[in-house]
């Protein structure tokens, strides 16, 4: 069983077959997927608070 933590993520998985393990360069690309990902997510709420606060100028930056 392996372990994976991606900022407040943590994923455990289970390999049952072992011709089925990812290259470490895949690996490396899902990761970076979840990482875009998890940071465009924060950035869409971060502007949709922005937007919706009231006082401090409002939406306006």
């Amino acid at each position: 069983m392996a372990e994976i933590r991606i900022g407040d993520l943590t994923s455990s998985i289970e390999v049952t077959d072992t011709d089925s393990l990812l290259s470490p360069r895949v690996l490396a690309q899902i990761v970076q997927a979840v990482i875009e990902e998890t940071e465009r997510r924060e950035r869409d709420a971060q502007s949709r608070d922005a937007q919706t606060r009231i006082g401090d100028g409002g939406g306006r930056r």
